[in-house]
């Protein structure tokens, strides 16, 4: 099994401009803009360290749970973001 996760992990990653256009790489500084905006709506989600699952797998292994978080899934993130980068006008439609 470690050997297709390799596989995968060794592929070429599409280039940006066959994926969008205007698709950009975020910065360090655009991932912590938006935890802060996060944080405002939704607590942190804990990570968990099942130690009999990483004795099996060979590596240290830790889980984030975000099925804890009150929606139940990582998705409303992406859209906390979405949202807080909308104008007024943009909102109000």
């Amino acid at each position: 099994m470690a050997t297709q996760a390799t596989e995968i992990a060794a592929r070429p990653l599409p280039a940006l401009h066959a994926v969008s256009p205007t698709l950009t790489i975020p910065t360090l500084q655009d991932v912590f803009r938006a935890r802060t905006t996060i944080g405002r709506y939704l607590p942190s989600t804990p990570l968990i360290h099942p130690e009999a699952l990483s004795a099996r797998l060979g590596f240290e292994l830790y889980l984030k749970c975000e099925n804890l978080l009150p929606t139940g899934a990582f998705k409303v993130r992406g859209g906390i973001y979405l949202l807080s980068g909308l104008s007024a006008e943009a909102r109000a439609r």
